[in-house]
């Protein structure tokens, strides 16, 4: 799961701790590789702004062969 947030959203400092809660829950469901957090760079909330860095890193993922986390 990507959660993607711009680099200026103002709600990025929330979403931070939720998502480390989430990693560090006992039951294992996510995890740092399975739960990607992405900071996109002037990027915006719209189709546009996933696309392009969802393009660029499915092209690192499959290079690298396992999932990155990034953030």
């Amino acid at each position: 799961m990507i959660v993607m947030v711009s680099e200026d959203d103002g709600t990025k400092s929330d979403m931070i701790p939720q998502i480390e809660e989430l990693r560090n829950d006992p039951s294992y469901l996510f995890t740092n590789r399975n739960l990607i957090y992405w900071e996109n760079v002037d990027g915006g909330h719209d189709l546009d702004s996933l696309e392009m860095e969802t393009n660029i890193h499915v092209i690192l993922i499959k290079q690298d062969q396992h999932p990155l986390n990034i953030g």
